[in-house]
């Protein structure tokens, strides 16, 4: 009995002593004390996932939430390898070092750019280390997937921030805010301009992506950016037809889509483009008529609709143009006459009418061009004989009618 006792006594000492220095074990939410084996006890879940997931779910909502036509699958499925748009969110909410708010103004902004890299730059990272994969990097992408504000990467400027430079090309800071111009022409992109560009960047003004490598079609997307004013996407590989809806960006200045594979017919819509001085669409495969409405643009300079398949006449409209100077619709199937009205563009000082099958007299209207320089007008299908009045064109050194039925 004596050393049963001895034995009681020793563990309640130590069993106090334990307690009274270590501490007594923490319950769980329930009271119970927790154990290594006991059913009791609860897994302790992981804050960091937990709040990787809510941060996920935020971002896709916010997405969701923009009304935006979600193009890819967002939603990150196991097969298959992942979407640009699921590579997006999963880089803003894990490892954007910026690690933006989910209800940040500018949260949307970033995305897309993240979006536009993944469909573009990104692909290189699913063949890395194969020769490939060399040709799919961008050469200029200074400050892109960083912590530093989309501002200041290359090719982007924003609105203005207050307390930061303004000029004509440098707007640049470190932070974030509406994206008004993308300009990384010759930059070795190759793939496709995801329709997140269009929908969500829609303060842009200048979207310049020429020299590049880009195809798919976007003719349903231009649109939507409204306040659009230049746009270079020539010497590509985009297909599809010209946008149809173009003029719902009335303040366009400058359009070039030249040397792609756009197909279709130009739409009468551009007659609403009352801004435009530039519209360059040579090397496509455009047919069709030539649409009147063109000679609605009164602020036209320069028209390059050459090395097409547009077929029927020369609206009378062009060359009543007052400011057109550069105008080239050569190499297409075009017939009729050449409008008797060519000297009322003032202005006018390269007329290349060459490569198609234009009959009737040169008109004498032409030598009312004293600015012409270069008049182009061979192999075509025009008779009759040279207007005697072309030799007081000062400014003309180089005419060109050969391959004619001229007499």
């Amino acid at each position: 009995r004596l050393v049963l006792a001895l034995t009681v006594t020793v563990a309640a000492i130590v069993a106090f002593l334990y307690n009274g220095f270590f501490g007594a074990r923490p319950r769980d939410r329930d009271g119970a004390s927790g154990s290594a084996t006991g059913t009791a006890s609860t897994a302790v879940p992981n804050p960091s996932g937990s709040d990787d997931e809510a941060r996920i779910a935020a971002i896709k909502k916010r997405v969701r939430d923009s009304a935006m036509i979600i193009v890819g699958d967002i939603d990150c499925k196991t097969e298959g390898p992942p979407t640009p748009q699921c590579r997006a969110v999963r880089w803003l909410a894990l490892q954007d070092p910026a690690k933006l708010d989910t209800d940040d103004e500018f949260l949307l902004q970033r995305y897309a750019l993240a979006v536009f890299w993944y469909s573009t730059f990104g692909m290189a990272e699913e063949v890395e280390g194969t020769e490939q994969a060399e040709g799919h990097y961008w050469t200029e992408h200074d400050g892109w997937m960083t912590g530093a504000g989309i501002c200041s990467w290359a090719g982007i400027i924003c609105h203005h921030q207050p307390g930061t430079a303004v000029s004509a090309n440098i707007r640049t800071y470190d932070g974030n805010n509406e994206v008004t111009h993308l300009r990384l022409p010759s930059n070795n992109i190759k793939g496709e301009i995801p329709s997140e560009v269009f929908h969500l960047l829609t303060e842009m003004r200048q979207l310049d992506l020429s020299e590049n490598d880009i195809s798919g079609d976007i003719s349903g997307e231009i649109r939507r950016m409204e306040k659009l004013q230049y746009l270079y996407l020539y010497n590509n590989q985009l297909t599809g037809k010209f946008p149809s809806t173009i003029g719902s960006c009335i303040d366009l200045r400058e359009i070039d889509m030249s040397d792609n594979h756009l197909t279709g017919t130009l739409p009468p819509d551009v007659g609403q483009l009352r801004s435009l001085s530039l519209w360059g669409m040579f090397d496509n495969q455009l047919t069709g008529s030539v649409p009147d409405e063109i000679g609605n643009l009164g602020l036209l300079e320069v028209l390059y609709l050459d090395n097409n398949k547009l077929a029927g006449t020369i609206p009378e409209g062009i060359f009543k143009l007052p400011k057109l100077y550069d105008f080239r619709i050569n190499k297409n199937a075009l017939t009729g006459t050449i409008p008797d009205v060519a000297g009322s563009t003032p202005m006018l000082e390269l007329l290349y009418l060459d490569g198609n099958e234009l009959t009737g007299f040169i008109p004498k209207s032409l030598s009312q061009h004293s600015r012409l320089a270069s008049l182009r007008l061979f192999a075509n299908k025009l008779s009759g004989p040279l207007p005697s009045a072309l030799g007081n064109l000062k400014s003309l050194d180089h005419l060109s009618l050969e391959y004619n039925l001229l007499s």
